[in-house]
């Protein structure tokens, strides 16, 4: 069953919106009651032009977006969201008070829920090997190409393995359609949360064309979940909505007994809501949440990932004072901030410097430099999540291990090693050490060290439950022709109108 969504950028100067979608990755955790919660996480580069929102839409599928949990990440800052439902399975996601990005990355992720045995995507099919629960579903068509996109699937299933190998993942019984095995890379993995871990299945693909799919078609044993109950209340709702519709009777009655009709819509109302609120609020009673971080387990043996000094740093489990004074000294030197003060630390930007050039922790540093010089502790911690995503991307593929050794001895062999490359940052980095100066701004960064104290500490903590969600998008800008197709096909519920005018037709 192919499910459609549909991401339509909102820009502030129609004809002049120019993005590049770069990745899209969905969490999936199923609930052994038959319904799920996703998390939807897509960064993009907006390249010209300003960008403040986009359209949400499956028609098919009734999702329901957690909005206190859903925002969006730009330059180390946290954006929330404003969402409106507007009917027919559309939501209207822009960034809140009608802010607008108009250059460099920005990381869309929503939270939202569903029931999937209700919608027809996960039910009970008989076969040779006993009765199976089948998963069929597949996330959004994008209108744009993209570097890759990534599905991670949580069962409710408990296991004691780290990674787990064909073999051992299909030893549960869950088995997969032949044309996942032709057309990804799949890896399997234990995912941690509260001292247990859940079998979990990466999905892989690379370079996707635009519209390009990613169906997913797999069958699980049915011990593995408890829907007996659940399909008796959809029977039930079944039965519910033959007798309303008798509706259209009612009504009529109402209107002629019209000084009610009021009272009863809004009332109406209001219990559509509550109880909209409360069905979100008892689907997060369940044990089974989404994950806290993904690991990415499609590892080749010996594989290095390709990281810059300070991501070497980081991942070798370098303090992260020792990290952010290198941050600091490197800015320092470069003339984009001077020091003010080192106890407690402070600094000032230069003005008039042109920060794209810098490294994307380095212009994180400098959007956590607060009016008085000090550093925020919220953007400095967004600044290591950015890290550790940044990280995870390189190495999806690679052996994490041989990349820690690899870099470790690259950094311990000092800088007697470098002496004819004077202005790598290991020079720099063995030169600065000794600096009285970066000493004490050391010390001074080690109020950042109370809570982390290296990447394996910040990985584990709950600034990285966040970056489960850091971890949609969308089309270029439609004139305002589009635009109104784009309405009136969706409000008149013609869904192949709408993906006309919306994915097909492009930017104007």
């Amino acid at each position: 069953m192919r499910k459609i969504l549909f991401f339509i950028l909102i820009p502030l100067t129609l004809f002049s919106l120019n993005v590049s979608l770069k990745w899209c990755e969905v969490d999936v955790s199923l609930l052994k009651n038959g319904k799920a919660i996703l998390v939807y996480k897509v960064n993009f580069e907006v390249k010209r032009g300003s960008l403040h929102g986009f359209y949400f839409q499956d028609p098919d599928i009734e999702y329901r977006i957690v909005k206190d949990s859903s925002f969006a990440i730009y330059e180390g800052n946290k954006i929330p969201l404003d969402i409106k439902y507007l009917g027919n399975g559309k939501f209207d996601v822009v960034l809140e008070k009608g802010k607008a990005i108009s250059r460099g990355e920005i990381i869309y992720v929503l939270l939202m829920t569903a029931d999937f045995l209700k919608e027809g995507l996960l039910g009970i099919t008989k076969s040779e090997f006993g009765n199976l629960i089948y998963f069929d579903w597949e996330p959004v068509l994008w209108g744009y190409p993209m570097e890759h996109e990534a599905i991670y699937i949580h069962f409710p299933i408990e296991t004691q393995k780290d990674t787990l190998t064909f073999e051992e993942f299909t030893s549960y019984g869950i088995r997969t359609e032949k044309f996942m095995n032709q057309n990804y890379r799949m890896f399997y993995y234990g995912q941690q949360y509260r001292g247990k871990k859940y079998l979990s299945m990466g999905i892989y693909k690379r370079f996707l064309k635009i519209q390009e799919g990613m169906p997913v078609k797999l069958y699980i044993p049915e011990k593995y979940f408890v829907l007996g109950k659940a399909l008796k209340e959809i029977e039930k709702k079944k039965k519910t909505e033959k007798v309303l519709k008798l509706a259209p009777y009612l009504v009529i009655f109402l209107i002629i007994a019209g000084v009610f009709i009021t009272y009863i819509s809004i009332k109406s109302e209001n219990i559509k809501k509550a109880k909209r609120e409360i069905e979100i609020m008892d689907l997060f009673k369940e044990e089974w949440v989404p994950p806290r971080i993904n690991v990415m387990t499609y590892r080749k043996t010996g594989k290095i990932a390709e990281l810059d000094f300070v991501e070497a740093l980081y991942i070798t489990e370098t303090s992260l004072n020792e990290i952010l004074s290198f941050i600091a000294k490197s800015l320092v030197h470069k003339g984009f901030i001077y020091i003010i003060s080192l106890s407690p630390p402070r600094f000032k930007l230069i003005e008039g410097k042109n920060l794209q050039n810098l490294k994307y922790y380095e212009r994180l540093f400098i959007s956590a430099i607060e009016p008085d010089g000090s550093l925020n502790p919220e953007k400095v911690k967004n600044l290591f999540i950015k890290m550790t995503d940044e990280i995870y991307r390189k190495s999806w593929d690679c052996d994490i291990e041989a990349t820690k050794k690899y870099y470790s001895e690259k950094i311990k062999k000092g800088a007697k090693s470098f002496e004819k490359e004077r202005a790598t940052p290991y020079y720099y980095w063995y030169l600065w050490r000794r600096d009285e100066e970066y000493i004490a701004m050391k010390k001074s960064f080690s109020e950042f060290n109370e809570r982390f104290e290296n990447f394996s500490s910040f990985i584990k903590s709950d600034a990285c439950h966040s970056a489960c969600y850091v971890h949609t998008a969308c089309h270029d800008a439609c004139h305002s022709a589009c635009h109104s197709a784009c309405h009136s096909a969706c409000h008149s519920a013609c869904h192949s109108a709408c993906h006309s005018a919306c994915v097909s037709g492009g930017a104007h």
